[in-house]
This record gives structure tokens, C-alpha cells and sequence, in this order.
């Protein structure tokens, strides 16, 4: 008995399959957003830390620039 491949798909198969890959493009998006948004929370805390340590113990322009480089380093 020789079948073909087209007999042996379903024939909702397409509709399926476009479903499933629809499913999975939202699914990246939510976790892109997800990602961003714990981005931007995080830049902004660390800002908010550096403004904090300025105003607290007098940093600078100079001696935020330093501190930037310095933290940049450190985490790269």
C-alpha cells in the first residue's frame, strides 16, 4: 500500500499549525515585554541610587562620570 504524504495529513493541519505558531509569536512578545520592563525597572533603581549618592554625599559631575565608568567595568 503506497500512501501519499498529503493523505496522511489532517486536513485542519494548516489551520493548526497557524494557530500554533500564532500561539508561540504571543508567547515571545509577553516575554519580551516581561524582559523590558524588569530592564527599565532596574535602570531606573540604579539611577535613582547614583541621584541618591549625590545628593547624600555630594558627588559631583566628576565624580559621577568616574563612578559611572568604574560600575560599567565592574559589570561588564
Amino acid at each position: 500500500m503506497n500512501t501519499s504524504t498529503t493523505e496522511m495529513i489532517p486536513t485542519d493541519y494548516a489551520a493548526w499549525l497557524g494557530d500554533l505558531k500564532a500561539r508561540i509569536h504571543i508567547a515571545q512578545q509577553r516575554a519580551a515585554r516581561a524582559v523590558n520592563t524588569e530592564m527599565i525597572a532596574l535602570y531606573w533603581h540604579i539611577g535613582h541610587d547614583i541621584l541618591e549618592r549625590q545628593n547624600q554625599q555630594g558627588w559631583g559631575r566628576k565624580g559621577y562620570r568616574a563612578a559611572v565608568k568604574r560600575f560599567a567595568f565592574r559589570i561588564s
